[in-house]
């Protein structure tokens, strides 16, 4: 989950509102677009050949595969693992911890001022097929770089860090997704 939430931290980043100006109110429009949406998708690529699912559906629903034989379904602060068929509700505490990892969530204090003065705005590119604008900054050590369509959603976002580098790739943005828990 830690994994997920860097991206989601990531994401999060991407607004706050019309107040901040340049590269760094991009990302805030880009992450207040984020945040509207009703719905998206995203797959995460990361080293080693690791992928990573996650579908979104407004206000609190995620279905997240961290691995083929592994879903987790949260609703709410209910969150449920399913491995091998077998259904798990996980205990309130543990359930809330998860739910709290996955939300969209604005960096605060000293890790917004390093975001604002490190954040810049690179040459607009043509990402599969449509213009995208793109953004870096640095954060802790970690380099990423975000790619932003025209309706302010993010499209890719590159993560370099000690690691090695992950690939997010957001779409299907307000297209119903339907998640329940399992069994229902």
């Amino acid at each position: 989950m830690k994994r997920l939430s860097s991206v989601l931290a990531g994401a999060a980043l991407l607004g706050a509102g019309p107040a901040f100006a340049g590269a760094f109110g991009s990302l805030m429009h880009a992450e207040l677009a984020l945040k509207h949406a009703t719905s998206w998708h995203l797959t995460e690529q990361m080293p080693g050949g690791k992928t990573l699912v996650m579908d979104y559906s407004a206000p609190n629903r995620w279905r997240i595969e961290p691995a083929p034989n592994i879903t987790e379904v949260i609703i709410g602060t209910d969150v449920y693992m399913v491995t091998a068929g077998r259904v798990m509700k996980l205990p309130p505490t543990y359930a809330a911890m998860i739910a709290r990892t996955v939300h969209i969530h604005l960096f605060v204090g000293a890790e917004r001022a390093a975001v604002r003065r490190s954040v810049r705005a690179l040459a607009t590119q043509t990402l599969d097929g449509q213009p995208v604008r793109v953004f870096r900054y640095v954060l802790n050590g970690t380099t990423e770089t975000w790619y932003v369509n025209g309706k302010d959603l993010p499209v890719r976002a590159v993560i370099h860090d000690s690691k090695g580098t992950r690939v997010v790739q957001y779409s299907r943005f307000d297209v119903p997704v339907t998640i329940r828990p399992p069994g229902a």
